[in-house]
């Protein structure tokens, strides 16, 4: 359902069922060639979602990389700063940030202020991605990250909800720190 092919479940789990049983209601010919079209279908799905993952994407960024205060980062991310923060950040404090994970389609991944969670860990524990990000930052700053696929998941996604060669936007807030 996440790459676009509507399944029917109870038609599933009824197969599962008869397989189990050993009662097969379908021919090995005809299950074969049902499993074969399903297979095509969902490739087929699959590759439409990321073309249009893709056309949303150089969208997004087209906007993004234009708006004021966009700078693209050494290692390969584009971000921009929302708000820099009210106080130095020590080098070895521990930080809470709270995370909303997304597609730049909209579909939003993990979104932590809405689930009232955070990551509380210091700074050099952050992957190298988040911890280049929140250096940018001070005490309750706020940044949104562009990553490109070669810096996110790669060609493997993280199904079902990122597929391969997503960009993926990141907008990390720090909550508060721990010198």
């Amino acid at each position: 359902n996440n790459w676009g092919t509507a399944t029917e479940k109870n038609l599933v789990l009824a197969g599962i069922v008869d397989a189990f049983k050993g009662q097969a209601k379908l021919s090995t010919d005809v299950l074969r060639d049902t499993l074969l079209e399903v297979s095509n279908r969902e490739k087929n799905d699959q590759e439409k979602l990321v073309t249009h993952l893709d056309e949303t994407t150089k969208k997004y960024l087209n906007n993004f990389t234009k708006m004021k205060k966009t700078k693209k980062s050494p290692s390969g991310f584009w971000y921009n700063i929302s708000y820099a923060g009210d106080a130095p950040i020590p080098k070895n404090a521990t930080l809470d940030v709270v995370v909303k994970e997304s597609l730049t389609n909209g579909v939003v991944v993990t979104d932590m202020d809405s689930s009232n969670t955070m990551l509380t860990q210091p700074i050099a524990d952050f992957p190298p991605i988040f911890r280049e990000a929140l250096q940018k930052l001070k005490n309750h700053g706020s940044i949104t990250i562009v990553v490109p696929p070669e810096l996110a998941y790669k060609d493997k996604g993280y199904p079902p909800k990122i597929p391969p060669n997503a960009t993926i936007i990141y907008d990390l807030r720090i909550a508060d720190m721990y010198p």
